[in-house]
């Protein structure tokens, strides 16, 4: 059985979303035989394009001694995230939402940037667009699921349910129903997760090295007296990738790494460790990434023991998956492994498509129970949605062509938009002209005007389209 879903709680408030629980059903149970004789790219459109391929996004990426700093002062932009736009004494820092966003494109012959411009929403403000195609960072993932009463099929195993949550860090930051560690409820969790923790001298530390974010770890692992676990994922979709490669590439480097972390886990009150690894050999790594994260994930098993969990975010593209991933050997240290099946499609495209689209999910699940026992599968959920603007007002379904995001959410970033703020905004206003529920992508299509005539398409999940999602989990 496939263990639906990854839950990002920062981008979930109890309090104006009480119909959705944002945590991870993870039933630890075997999937089944399930198959699919769909191809890795037979989709909503064949013109569009395969994630995997993806080279641009929209970031909010500046200069500064800290995090504050540049939040505050936005002078010097750092577009790929790497320190080396930075004067001395300072690093890059990611998610920095006050800054104005920019749109990063990366191909072999480098890095081009630029900035996001402004379009005319239909509430009469303005919101950004890019030129271009945009790629939401993972580390602004969020997934919601709400909880729902099933029967394990008879062919399952009777073993204990698992409820996740990941907590996004900068969720406390934002304006719009910010998330403090102090405030999650963890009610219905096992487990919560701390997005993110980087590297730093080859050792697990906070992510860009930003004391502040200790103080942080203590009040978000005071949620342990709730009776969850938590763990602490490193990397995520802006981190500086080659530091995985750094660290996985010698017994040495893997071994003090590994060291790291279990000081690391001790000293801040940790019970487990995530790897959000993006990607291995595919995207700032070489070839040998492949053996070496085994390698390194074997020394991480060998240094938790069974004290500590380890587990491990996935891609869900076959693709990415067969260049950086030995899953017949990844399999024997990881405790499960979270198969992230969002962004599918997005603004990055050249045609509408499904945020979480059934096809491509039910690919990847296909060639990962090649290599692994489905108890080990964690299926992610998405609880925010992808707008994109139509060419053509009079084409409004799943492949119509599109050019670029549309919508900009209070999370700042161009064509993501949380859930709450849909169900706010547009689902409990009505304020649509159609949303409609796509039963070939398994999921919900939400057309809105704007005030310049045209119109935005929206691809996102409620509670019909999850509840397809986690019974399809269920049944195999």
């Amino acid at each position: 059985m496939l263990q639906p879903a990854t839950g990002r709680i920062g981008n979930f408030d109890s309090e104006h979303d009480s119909d959705a629980k944002v945590h991870e059903l993870m039933n630890n149970t075997r999937w089944g035989g399930y198959r699919s004789a769909i191809t890795d790219r037979e989709l909503v459109s064949n013109r569009q394009l395969d994630p995997s391929t993806r080279r641009a996004r929209s970031v909010h990426n500046y200069c500064g001694t800290d995090w504050t700093t540049a939040n505050s002062q936005c002078t010097i932009p750092c577009p790929d995230g790497e320190s080396t736009w930075c004067p001395d004494g300072q690093n890059c820092f990611a998610d920095v939402t006050s800054c104005p966003g920019m749109v990063i494109s990366s191909t072999a012959e480098g890095t081009t940037w630029s900035p996001e411009t402004s379009i005319n929403n239909a509430d009469g403000g303005t919101e950004t667009a890019g030129f271009g195609q945009v790629n939401m960072p993972i580390s602004q993932q969020t997934a919601t699921v709400s909880s729902v009463s099933a029967a394990l099929p008879a062919h399952c195993p009777n073993t204990p349910q698992v409820s996740i949550g990941y907590y996004q860090s900068w969720a406390r930051y934002r304006t719009c129903h910010p998330v403090s560690p102090s405030s999650i409820d963890a009610k219905g969790l096992t487990h919560v997760i701390y997005s993110f923790a980087g590297i730093q001298n080859g050792r697990l530390d906070a992510y860009n090295g930003v004391v502040d974010e200790y103080s942080a770890y203590a009040e978000f692992n005071k949620i342990r007296s709730q009776g969850v676990k938590t763990l602490i994922a490193v990397g995520g979709w802006t981190f500086d990738q080659s530091l995985f490669t750094q660290v996985a590439s010698s017994a040495e480097s893997r071994s003090i790494f590994a060291q790291s972390c279990v000081d690391f886990m001790r000293t801040h009150g940790f019970d487990g460790l995530d790897i959000d690894w993006e990607y291995p050999v595919s995207r700032q790594g070489t070839p040998q990434d492949y053996d070496n994260l085994v390698l390194l994930s074997r020394s991480l098993r060998e240094a938790f023991g069974t004290q500590y969990l380890l587990t491990i975010a996935i891609p869900a593209s076959v693709d990415k998956l067969s260049q950086g991933y030995d899953m017949s050997n990844l399999k024997l240290y990881m405790d499960w492994m979270h198969v992230m099946s969002y962004d599918i499609y997005g603004s990055w495209d050249e045609n509408a498509g499904s945020n979480t689209d059934m096809g491509y999910i039910s690919n990847t699940v296909e060639y990962l129970l090649n290599y692994m026992d489905s108890s080990q599968l964690v299926l992610g959920l998405a609880s925010y949605g992808r707008s994109m603007a139509l060419v053509d007002g009079e084409c409004t379904i799943a492949g119509c062509p599109i050019k670029g995001g549309a919508i900009t959410g209070c999370s700042g970033e161009l064509g993501f938009i949380p859930y709450f703020e849909l169900k706010e905004s547009y689902i409990d206003t009505k304020m649509y002209e159609s949303m409609l529920f796509n039963e070939a992508t398994g999921s919900m299509e939400m057309v809105v005007p704007v005030d310049n005539g045209g119109k935005v398409w929206i691809s996102l999940d409620v509670e019909q389209s999850w509840k397809v999602k986690q019974e399809f989990a269920m049944d195999k």
